[in-house]
């Protein structure tokens, strides 16, 4: 082969990889969005409110009711809350952290652990110490699915079930077999925790605590500390915590540290003026707006992995400070309040049923098992503000994947719709319904811990 025959056929090769590239991620409409939409929130306010001054008495009144739950003396207990993991994640369909199969005797090593035949073995009102990681089973370790197949694998650690903020109510509802592990249940979500993350109420420190006006934290990675300064644990967007007002008006936080054998005691802490506000906030989309902008970016968490917020966690924590209870997972919430189903649609219908009926910060958007907030339109397409960790891809080979976005981002439904293949419209495609969170209406209480 001479030397311009080995260079054109080279070139020829290029050209076609990249013809095959082309193929399978270019994008017909119209661009990447999060470099062509702005990631600012600031052109979607419109300083109006959200939710009317009488919708959101009506919610605050409710996440009052919620939030307690836990702590209610007639408390039900479920033994599903603490059995299903075990009947879902099972030895077959498992790996570990070094890529293996997890073996049997790992399986049984634990269930052993968690004593289940003996649930409920405790009873105690109890309250968060530090933001709490949730755990399906009585372990750190991770449990994966395929590390082949997209959307499983890394970070998709499936004992992960959800984190608590700090002074979050909770009960203990059982102990593991040596004590180790506590398993605990709250507004939303429930899961095995280490003791040293909570302390145990008495009812009087439990009565205090549910009678005490609240502050919602506005600003992320806020430290709270103690009247003296010393550092207690640091706070987001979502976190509520106790407030005592003096005859003055001065205000000072009633937070918790842990005593001997797990007793909590009240502490007092230095409000922060600039990161607390009196909760709730007035529901004005500036104000919505001010807090999901320090989301932006984010990275991905899997069910609150590594600090991260997932889609569900992120439309929850913004909207806690006004007073909006909503459930642990996207399919939950798009439940929790009027939801109209659009899954019969096209998907031009769906973005036009979206932007003439959706309203602005008061609306998710919901895909099977994902969900956003909607924002409003740029350049007459409509937008979401949500937590994702990719857009589904399919190569030349009909291949499924995933081209990684990992973060909370701005972008329109169209988002991924050139990566897909075979004429996909993107992320519309997927999308089954939209909920009004603002409208009054009865809330199902099976969506209550499950």
């Amino acid at each position: 082969m001479s030397r311009r025959e080995y260079h054109t056929f080279f070139a020829f090769i290029f050209v076609f990889l990249g013809f095959i590239s082309g193929c399978a991620h270019s994008a017909p409409y119209p661009y990447d969005d999060i470099a062509a939409i702005p990631q600012e929130l600031e052109p979607f306010v419109q300083n109006s409110r959200f939710m009317s001054e009488s919708e959101q008495l009506f919610w605050e009144n409710h996440y009052r009711e919620q939030r307690l739950i836990a702590w209610e003396d007639n408390y039900q207990y479920d033994i599903n809350r603490i059995v299903w993991p075990w009947t879902t994640y099972t030895p077959d369909r498992g790996f570990g952290a070094n890529k293996k199969p997890l073996s049997q005797s790992w399986f049984s090593r634990l269930a052993q652990s968690a004593d289940l035949a003996n649930y409920p073995s405790d009873k105690r009102k109890a309250i968060t110490l530090r933001l709490v990681h949730l755990r399906n089973f009585p372990t750190h370790e991770p449990f994966f699915r395929s590390f082949d197949r997209p959307g499983q694998g890394f970070p998709f650690d499936l004992l992960q079930n959800s984190t608590l903020h700090p002074m979050t109510p909770v009960r203990i509802s059982h102990q593991s077999a040596g004590g180790d592990w506590l398993f605990i249940e709250s507004d939303h979500a429930h899961g095995w925790v280490k003791p040293h993350d909570v302390a145990i109420l008495s009812e009087s420190q439990a009565e205090v605590l549910a009678k005490a006006p609240l502050l919602a934290v506005v600003a992320e990675r806020t430290p709270v500390r103690s009247k003296h300064g010393s550092y207690l644990f640091t706070a987001d967007i979502g976190t509520l915590l106790p407030v005592k007002f003096d005859a003055s008006g001065k205000k000072t936080l009633l937070v918790v540290d842990r005593e001997s054998q797990g007793r909590a005691r009240l502490v007092k802490g230095k409000v922060n003026t600039h990161a607390m506000s009196l909760w709730p906030l007035p529901a004005i989309d500036s104000s919505l707006s001010a807090l999901a902008q320090q989301t932006i970016g984010q990275t991905y968490g899997w069910g609150g992995l590594y600090g991260g917020r997932d889609c569900s966690a992120l439309v929850r924590d913004l909207l806690t400070p006004f007073g909006r209870h909503l459930p642990r997972n996207s399919r939950q919430q798009s439940l929790a309040g009027q939801l109209e189903n659009v899954s019969n649609l096209q998907a031009h219908q769906k973005e036009q049923a979206l932007i003439e009926r959706g309203r602005p910060f008061a609306t998710l958007v919901n895909f099977p098992g994902h969900v956003g907030l909607y924002l409003g339109t740029y350049d007459d397409h409509a937008v979401i503000l949500h937590s994702a960790w990719g857009h589904r891809t399919r190569n030349w080979r009909g291949v499924e994947g995933r081209s990684v976005m990992g973060q909370t981002v701005v972008t329109t439904l169209r988002a991924g719709s050139g990566l897909a293949g075979h004429g996909s419209a993107g992320l519309v495609d997927r999308m089954t319904s939209y909920t009004w969170i603002d409208s009054q209406v009865e809330v199902d209480p099976e969506l209550r811990l499950r």
